[in-house]
């Protein structure tokens, strides 16, 4: 049997095709590299290079030999990656978000649902999440949209309204019923630079408008200090309110963000007790 290492330096000698440079780069010596080339040809029984007074090439078996080292590396690498990926999935959560809503309404319980797991939570696009998902390099995801493949289980769990926080005094404020996002495009406004799918919503219909990101941390004390329009949302209203502010619903379609939890088929049993609690919530 061909040892890994000889076809990695069978695969390096063909990219340089140099023996002097594929030695350096291997950080051993040239006549040891030659010795591992004879020794594969040895082993194989059948010769690999065109040897001339100045130079060793690869002949059409070499070349044929390569192509196939190359995909032995190649399994090699990936067998690594799958095995990583799975002894860190026996100690790792991955939750993937379109946006923060589900994180700020299951609070804690997102984090110590799942005894001894490290949990990690991270925004993304939905076709990036979904493919995560499908790859195991997700756990759970909470998307927009249901989504219907055989593997995977998607229900829906939530929905989350926005709403406009502005100062007494501004001009919406009297508008107690709610607001369009047309009543107020071309205002600015101070916004958490961490909100995933709600900033293609408002930037879509606020076309106008200025906004300032700030992070989560800063944002409630800016908010608080100052007279610029904000956003918060039902789930994140209890955590932004102020007896300063007025907090009107945007009456716009689009202004309804619906959330499904979703996950892989074959993992209902291991996540039955969260997914209890979650869809009970």
């Amino acid at each position: 049997m061909i040892e890994l290492y000889l076809l990695e330096y069978l695969v390096k000698f063909h990219e340089l095709g140099n023996l002097t440079k594929a030695s350096e780069q291997l950080y051993v010596s040239q006549p040891s590299l030659t010795r591992s080339m004879q020794k594969i040809e040895n082993e194989l029984g059948i010769e690999l290079f065109n040897h001339t007074k100045n130079k060793i090439t690869f002949n059409e078996a070499g070349e044929l030999l390569v192509k196939y080292a190359q995909n032995v590396l190649k399994a090699h690498d990936l067998m690594i990656e799958k095995m990583h990926d799975y002894k860190n999935s026996l100690s790792t959560i991955s939750i993937g978000l379109v946006a923060p809503g589900p994180i700020f309404k299951y609070g804690n319980f997102l984090y110590t649902s799942f005894n001894l797991k490290n949990v990690i939570t991270s925004i993304k696009k939905e076709e990036e999440l979904i493919e995560e998902l499908l790859n195991e390099k997700q756990t759970i995801i909470f998307i927009n949209h249901l989504f219907d493949d055989k593997n995977i289980v998607c229900k829906k769990c939530l929905e989350e309204k926005l709403f406009l926080s502005v100062p007494k005094s501004h001009f919406v404020a009297g508008m107690k019923n709610g607001i369009y996002f047309k009543d107020i495009d071309g205002q600015s406004f101070l916004m958490s630079n961490q909100i995933g799918s709600w900033e293609n919503i408002v930037q879509k219909h606020l076309p106008n408008s200025k906004f300032f990101l700030e992070n989560n941390d800063n944002l409630k004390e800016l908010v608080n200090s100052s007279i610029i329009p904000s956003f918060v949302t039902n789930i994140t209203m209890n955590n932004r309110l102020s007896d300063e502010r007025i907090y009107l619903p945007f009456l716009d379609e689009d202004a309804t963000m619906p959330f499904y939890i979703a996950y892989l088929k074959k993992n209902e049993s291991k996540l039955e007790n969260f997914l209890k609690t979650i869809l009970n919530y």
